[in-house]
């Protein structure tokens, strides 16, 4: 089963504040609302949504990298410790994982499942991608067509190939379709469409 590790960001300036995972983002990603706007539940996440659906916004929500079930506990919990030793506050209440401390129970259950299967932690590093809208979101840096590693991105017609229109970056594609995280998902090939369109990098 695939699981979705993803990040919850702020809509006004893209500091990322909570990293989870998901069987179904876009149902997750409600979730998080729901929850915010009952309020039944109290967290400094659930505090941080409900003060943004309170001035009529949302949390940013985007795919980080999808992996299977088996690997997804680790994962997250390497996102979040990077992303902590990367200086951002996170909202999330514990490392990831199943969500509180494992029982030595659990512990030994995970040790043999991982027996004989490469850590998926090995010499892995952040994408370049996140890597640079991290340090752009720390130091006010643009991140869009200004940033030397913007790609410029292609609006295709799913069903002639036809390029429709070209945007300089996919900050600024997003804008003008309303889909960021949409079409980031359809570049890095997770989905195929994306406001009804294909989208693609300039090669």
């Amino acid at each position: 089963m695939a699981i979705t590790i993803y990040a919850l960001s702020s809509p006004t300036d893209g500091v990322v504040r909570y990293i989870g995972k998901a069987i179904h983002l876009p149902t997750r990603y409600r979730g998080h609302l729901t929850e915010a706007e009952r309020g039944k539940r109290k967290s400094k996440k659930n505090a941080w949504i409900k003060k943004l659906l309170k001035n009529g916004l949302k949390p940013n929500v985007e795919t980080i990298e999808v992996v299977e079930d088996i690997e997804a506990d680790a994962t997250e919990k390497y996102y979040i410790a990077n992303y902590k030793d990367l200086g951002y506050k996170l909202l999330n209440m514990t490392d990831g994982g199943d969500g509180g401390v494992m029982s030595e129970e659990v512990r030994k259950r995970w040790s043999e499942i991982r027996k004989g299967r490469p850590s998926p932690n090995k010499g892995r590093t952040l994408p370049r991608e996140w890597v640079d809208k991290m340090i752009a979101s720390k130091t006010g840096k643009n991140i869009g067509k200004d940033s030397h590693r913007s790609r410029p991105i292609l609006k295709i017609d799913k069903i002639t190939n036809e390029v429709i229109c070209e945007y300089e970056s996919i900050t600024e594609a997003g804008k003008a379709n309303g889909r960021r995280t949409s079409i980031n998902n359809v570049l890095s090939g997770y989905t195929k469409t994306a406001a009804g369109f294909k989208w693609e990098y300039k090669k």
